[in-house]
């Protein structure tokens, strides 16, 4: 088993900015407690967003439009947020920067002038238009995430953990704030702080996986195998589908040289993605670590059929072969 470069664990990301909007569907989400309200809640919904749609399919930012009042800088606004809506987000900061010109103290303009701004990747203009809005509006939760969001973006990890603490000051109950706090943190190596923002998400939400997730992989690397297998269960138990969840699972059985173990997990993640190499090649290794030769081989072949090019399947296979087995 020696010189097989067999394991390689696989890690999940989310995506990291939050919409106005969005908080509040959380906010509405919470309060339909019972079917009816749910349901009530639900249609509600699809009726706004049906509308809003008809809007913006047509709606501009240019000067010439004769429904738009020039000086009327709740109308840019508004007219910014529906192109937002409709990721045309070049379009929005027009219309923002125009309801800014009207009243610059606008805090919303400002967010969602950043939100665009990120959307389009131009992180260091997200960030100035977010601290705008911070100086208007120094408690607004979602202009501390988003900030936070940008600045790691530019890489700029602690001033981006001190963005999220504020977030979380104002708002501790909401879990993504406290997720990319772990992220964040990863990114410094600050494994053990990591994790202990992974359980407060987990204290929060209990089903969100992608904590869970992340949690796995740094007991990983600490080596705390057990704990890793134990956090990777519990994604299972929420995504049973997760096939890197599997994947990962069966490299540190395999790492235990648990392989019976490791062979099943292989088989659960290739039974979801069987064009996922990596998990054939591992399976292979399991099956060398039980002394079983022909079934090793036959996994090996199975990664090169779905990549004829993956070196690590090659090698394990001539390496057989060349000892006559």
């Amino acid at each position: 088993m020696k010189n097989k470069l067999w394991l390689t664990f696989v890690w999940l990301f989310g995506y990291g900015l939050v919409f106005p909007s969005q908080l509040l569907a959380t906010q509405f989400n919470n309060l339909a407690s019972t079917k009816q309200s749910a349901w009530l809640a639900l249609n509600q919904i699809y009726s706004v967003v049906e509308q809003v749609n008809k809007l913006t399919e047509k709606t501009t930012c240019k000067l010439d439009d004769d429904q738009i009042k020039p000086n009327n800088y709740q109308i840019w606004l508004n007219r910014g947020i529906n192109l937002q809506q409709f990721k045309k987000y070049q379009e929005s900061i027009l219309c923002f920067d125009r309801a800014l010109l009207i009243e610059p103290n606008l805090a919303s303009a400002w967010l969602r002038r950043g939100i665009a701004l990120s959307h389009l990747q131009k992180y260091q203009s997200a960030n100035l238009s977010y601290q705008q809005a911070l100086k208007l509006n120094p408690d607004d939760y979602i202009s501390w995430y988003n900030q936070a969001y940008a600045l790691t973006k530019l890489g700029k990890f602690k001033l981006s953990l001190i963005a999220y603490e504020q977030a979380i000051k104002i708002k501790p109950e909401e879990h993504l704030a406290w997720y990319y706090r772990g992220k964040t943190l990863e990114k410094i190596g600050k494994y053990n702080q990591a994790i202990a923002s992974y359980q407060q998400v987990l204290k929060i939400e209990p089903d969100y996986y992608l904590a869970w997730y992340s949690q796995g992989n740094l007991l990983t690397k600490q080596k705390r195998y057990q704990a890793a297998i134990i956090a990777y269960q519990q994604v299972l138990k929420i995504k049973p589908e997760e096939y890197l969840a599997w994947y990962n699972q069966g490299n540190l059985f395999l790492t235990l040289k648990q392989y019976r173990q490791a062979i099943a997990a292989y088989n659960h993640a290739i039974t979801i993605n069987p064009e996922y190499e990596q998990a054939w090649n591992n399976r292979g290794a399991a099956f060398e670590g039980l002394k079983q030769i022909n079934q090793a081989l036959e996994s090996y072949n199975q990664a090169l059929q779905v990549n004829p090019n993956y070196q690590t399947p090659l090698n394990n296979r001539h390496r057989l072969l060349s000892k006559g087995i």
